[in-house]
């Protein structure tokens, strides 16, 4: 387009634990990564029959702690990943948390 772009953005450092823990991702030797964070806890609702009679309960949501899994590569000499996942030695090629 011939016109020169300034994209600012401001990402939130993680604090990993690195393991010595390894696998293979396709060629790539990867590393194992985890930390801990908050994430709302979604609400639910369940139903019963109670001498034919349904009750419904309801649990609040709330917040709920969950760990956070990557697998990175030193290969590839990049400090990112998918998502907000990034910070670490290396390309992240998987993650595991609640949602990927």
């Amino acid at each position: 387009m011939g016109k020169l772009f300034l994209i600012k953005d401001a990402t939130k450092p993680i604090k990993w634990k690195l393991s010595k823990e390894t696998k293979h991702i396709g060629k790539y030797q990867c590393y194992k990564a985890t930390y801990t964070k908050m994430v709302e806890k979604p609400k639910t609702m369940s139903f019963t029959m109670n001498g034919g009679k349904m009750e419904k309960e309801e649990s609040e949501g709330g917040m709920e702690e969950i760990t956070v899994t990557a697998w990175y590569t030193t290969d590839i000499p990049v400090s990112n990943g998918p998502e907000e996942y990034q910070g670490l030695p290396g390309l992240i090629l998987e993650v595991h948390d609640r949602r990927l």
